[in-house]
């Protein structure tokens, strides 16, 4: 699919979708070739309330690890 074709919110809807039909937490891994498409993929996940947990060297975040182990 082309940029811009919706590929990242597709993507989400149906893990949303799937985590409520589930109905219960559910840990989607998404692997990016390049940091400022993870900070993409970070902004559109919040539009979605899900909190991710981002494992980059350059991230703010530096327990991800242990906030992995908690889901």
């Amino acid at each position: 699919m082309a940029t811009g074709t919706g590929k990242t919110i597709t993507g989400l809807a149906a893990a949303a979708h799937l985590a409520k039909t589930l109905n219960h937490k559910l840990a989607v891994v998404i692997v990016c070739p390049y940091q400022h498409l993870v900070d993409q993929w970070v902004e559109d996940i919040q539009l979605f309330n899900m909190k991710p947990i981002i494992g980059h060297s350059a991230s703010r975040q530096k327990k991800w690890k242990e906030r992995f182990k908690l889901l």
